[in-house]
């Protein structure tokens, strides 16, 4: 039914299309079964990026200080243990080489600091260049948010929230509204997308998908990308592709198309969207 309200708000005219049909038992039926992999995107890369250089030693100094700043933040239901640090990122199966949350974040506060005095174009554009490669700089803050754990002396009602927050905590931001989760592989997946997105019109977004887990941290690995909703601009930045610009109309079975590719790639099923500021 997402469709119709799209529709309805003044979204691309095939979601009105879609929404008709779905009103129809056996056509909707069959509608929610092969949406997310039949659904109509559009998207165009503006501007290349990778984690190339997201495998190598840290500075240790650095990461103890980066750790000391997020614990004195206090998030509730969070602490940073300065013993679970590594000397270095390497490649393996729990994508400990990976600095998606570190450029990530840093790609999101510096959007919003640039787009207090320029447009989301030029914004973008000023950005683009500077996240081709990943860097020491990122490893050694990938490293200190690695060791993100459970404060069970001061737990939290939404740990995932509070994980997310406590990272942005760096950055001094926050965050505003946490979607609920979403299981990518279900066939109600890209109609949830579309509500939230529905309710999430404007703003950043971080977006984190997780394989979960019951551990430190409710996860054994996970990627974390940035949607920017802008006017009648729509961003996408995944720390290992660059930032791609999506077309209205297009928003919630182009961002399902990114986020089950993630999904498939690394086992990561569940994922949820945060507002921040």
């Amino acid at each position: 039914m997402w469709h119709l309200k799209a529709a309805s708000e003044g979204y691309n005219p095939i979601n009105a299309i879609n929404g008709i049909a779905e009103l129809i038992p056996i056509i909707g039926l069959l509608l929610s079964q092969i949406e997310k992999t039949l659904a109509p995107i559009s998207f165009k890369v503006i501007k290349a990026g990778s984690m190339n250089e997201c495998i190598g030693p840290i500075d240790k100094a650095h990461a103890l200080n980066v750790c000391d700043i997020l614990n004195k933040e206090k998030t509730t239901g969070v602490r940073f243990p300065k013993n679970l640090l590594i000397p270095g990122l390497k490649d393996g199966i729990l994508l400990l080489g990976g600095t998606c949350s570190a450029m990530s974040f840093d790609f999101a506060d510096r959007y919003l600091r640039l787009r207090k005095t320029h447009s989301s174009e030029i914004a973008i554009t000023a950005l683009g260049d500077e996240f081709k490669t990943s860097s020491v700089v990122f490893r050694t803050r990938q490293a200190a948010f690695n060791t993100i754990s459970k404060n069970h002396h001061n737990p939290s009602d939404d740990f995932g929230k509070a994980k997310i927050q406590a990272m942005l905590a760096f950055h001094k931001r926050k965050v505003v509204e946490a979607s609920e989760h979403i299981y990518l592989p279900h066939s109600s997946s890209v109609e949830k997308i579309g509500k939230i997105l529905n309710r999430f019109q404007q703003g950043v977004f971080v977006i984190r998908s997780i394989q979960e887990a019951e551990n430190q941290k409710d996860e054994v690995q996970g990627h974390s990308t940035i949607l920017i909703r802008d006017g009648e601009k729509q961003y996408y930045y995944d720390p290992g592709k660059g930032v791609s610009e999506i077309e209205s109309g297009y928003e919630a079975t182009t961002l399902h198309k990114f986020l089950r590719e993630h999904s498939r790639i690394w086992n990561i099923p569940s994922a949820r969207i945060y507002k921040i500021s």
